[in-house]
Formats: C-alpha cells, structure tokens, sequence
C-alpha cells in the first residue's frame, strides 16, 4: 500500500474521535469501548478497500476519501456496535435468536408493504432507501478498478448487503439479553432491495464514464 493512500486511513479515526469525546465528558469507560470496537471494525473494512484501490487523479481521491467516509456512515447507521449498552444494561433474559425479526422469504416484506390500501410514507423511504443505499459501493469500487466489471461490482454489493444483515442478525441475538432492547430485523428483502441499487451504481459509472469519454471521441473526429 503506498503511503499516501494510508493517509486515507486517518477518515475511520477522525469519524470515531467523537465517541473519544462523549467518554471523556460522561466519564464513561465503556463508551471507550464503542470507540474500540467500532473503529477496529471501520479499519478491517477500509484497509483492503484502501489496498485495492487505483489511484491516479484528483478525481480517484476524491472517490476514495468519499467511499471510505461512506462506508463509516453505512457502519453507523445500519452495523453499529453499541458494547456500551451491552455492559451497563440489566440482563433478565438468557440469549436467544429473535425469530420474529428474521424473513428469510423473498418478496415477502415487499408485496405485504405494497398490498396494504394505505402504505406509511415510513415504509415506502425504507424501500426506497434500501433501492439506493449501496449504490455508492458498486460505482466506487468500479472506478477505483477494484472491480473488474460490473459483475464482480454485482457481487460485492451483494456481499456487503449480505454481511451487513449478518451482523444485524447477530447484534440481535445479544440484545435479546436485554429487557425492551429489539434488535434490527434480518430480511431477504433487504439483500434483493440492496442488490438492486448495486445496479443503479453501475448505470451511474456507465453513464459518467459514457459523458467523459464524448469530449475525447469528439476530439479525435474534429482531426
């Protein structure tokens, strides 16, 4: 990895230092331990994204800082590991899979959400939401020719839908411990709905790349 890449790598640190902050003004040892953990969990996910990368223009840092900061947002909003509230709160419960979180049917969560006569402004954003929310991944990892087409930018979209609701699925299992704690819900929809913006992330780079390559095509046939 070259070494101005790795400056990069400060992004994750900078995201996190806040929860240093939040410590420090609560007197709070355990949320150094969110801190820990969740910056440990941003580097592991940003290293190979930084290693992989190409690099060559302005253009290319400015997609990678974009995609690495992208990527500590994604984490909070949808992976966040709060050990802070697993260490302070009261188990009363002994851990256990929340199968009512869980779909593993697919289209199941979307035809229930269109077949109502009144569907809530809530739940057309959290579709809409998952039709776009990974869109970014599949067009950064394009034009940082970390992927090598837009099948392999197919495929790692789905693999970081796939992981995230993992995690979901396990974050839930140990807040079950914990009394009126209900994790996220793992759904199959979520994969196919994210699946589908990694597509939209594709057109994206096409339909940028197609736009940058017309000044050049037109050039050639002015001589």
């Amino acid at each position: 990895m070259e070494k101005t890449k790795r400056l990069i790598l400060l992004l994750p640190l900078i995201f996190t230092c806040r929860y240093v902050l939040s410590a420090v003004q609560s007197a709070s040892p355990a949320v150094l331990a969110d801190w820990a953990a969740n910056t440990l969990l941003l580097l592991a996910a940003a290293v190979p994204v930084v290693k992989k990368a190409h690099v060559n223009k302005a253009a290319d840092w400015i997609v990678l800082g974009g995609f690495v900061w992208f990527l500590c947002v994604l984490h909070e909003k949808v992976t966040f590991v709060s050990l802070s509230s697993y260490l302070t709160a009261e188990h009363t419960q002994s851990l256990h899979v929340q199968t009512n979180l869980i779909n593993l049917i697919p289209f199941k969560t979307i035809c229930m959400t269109f077949s109502r006569p009144d569907i809530p402004a809530v739940m057309m954003v959290q579709i809409a939401g998952n039709a776009l929310m990974l869109a970014p991944v599949s067009f950064c990892v394009q034009h940082l020719k970390i992927a090598k087409d837009w099948r392999t930018a197919m495929f790692m979209t789905f693999l970081v839908s796939a992981g995230i609701e993992g995690a979901q699925l396990i974050l839930a299992f140990f807040q079950s411990a914990i009394p009126y704690a209900e994790g996220r819900a793992t759904d199959i929809d979520d994969v196919i709905l994210n699946t589908f913006s990694g597509l939209i992330g594709c057109l994206m780079f096409w339909a940028v790349k197609t736009v940058k390559s017309k000044p050049a095509d037109s050039e050639v046939h002015h001589y």
